[in-house]
């Protein structure tokens, strides 16, 4: 975590030297050219002709798995305050493969759990080379299945039950305890909060993602 730290001050230093003011604070809009935080305690507003929303987001674990506060994110790993042991990454993308390949460099057992494919998206080519590789480099890959239940037991370890993408059939075979369960699934926008209704500016329904076409928002 202090390398992450280091990391972030270095980010807010390289703006202070280029002259750009930066705020560490949670804002909403509130008209289309205005956006309000709090800082120190005190209400503050800035205006501009031009917005850019940058805000990015937030890994998320599914609401419907069981036990599911026990299992951490892709975030999370950098704050542990003790080792992750053996570990379950949860997710074929390359937030989790990159999690499982340097947990792997650190000496610790790892296993991907993936639903479907590798990187989604990516050329399948390189996608399946990189599979290939990092299970000769000694990771261990659990293919076309789903986490459904997790359960915490005596020893504090993590019990893990599964299913397969093509069978609903759970049973003691498709369990395995981990001392870490960590999610890399995907992301969810940090729009809800951001007051965007007062702009115009469409979300997806379903996801909260902006609506865009090349970049732009609809207004």
């Amino acid at each position: 975590n202090n390398y992450i730290r280091s990391l972030n001050w270095g980010y807010k230093l390289q703006l202070k030297e280029q002259g750009i003011t930066f705020f560490k604070a949670l804002a909403k809009f509130i008209d289309p050219h205005t956006i309000e935080f709090e800082k120190s305690k005190k209400t503050q507003r800035v205006t501009g002709k031009y917005i850019v929303l940058a805000m990015g987001g937030r890994p998320h674990i599914p609401a419907n798995l069981e036990g599911r506060d026990l299992a951490i994110t892709s975030d999370d790993i950098f704050w542990q305050q003790k080792a992750p042991g053996k570990t379950l990454c949860v997710g074929a993308s390359y937030i989790s493969l990159e999690t499982a390949g340097f947990l792997h460099a650190m000496g610790y057992d790892v296993t991907v759990a993936v639903r479907s494919i590798l990187l989604r998206g990516f050329d399948r080519e390189c996608a399946d080379f990189l599979g290939q590789y990092m299970q000769e480099m000694g990771m261990k890959f659990k293919n076309g299945v789903s986490p459904t239940k997790l359960e915490k037991l005596d020893d504090g370890k993590i019990r893990v039950s599964f299913k397969s993408s093509d069978d609903e059939q759970k049973g003691d075979d498709k369990m395995e305890i981990y001392d870490t369960v960590l999610f890399a699934t995907g992301r969810r926008p940090e729009t809800k909060e951001l007051g965007l209704d007062v702009t115009g500016v469409e979300l997806d329904a379903e996801s909260g993602k902006i609506r865009v076409s090349r970049e732009q928002t609809n207004v």
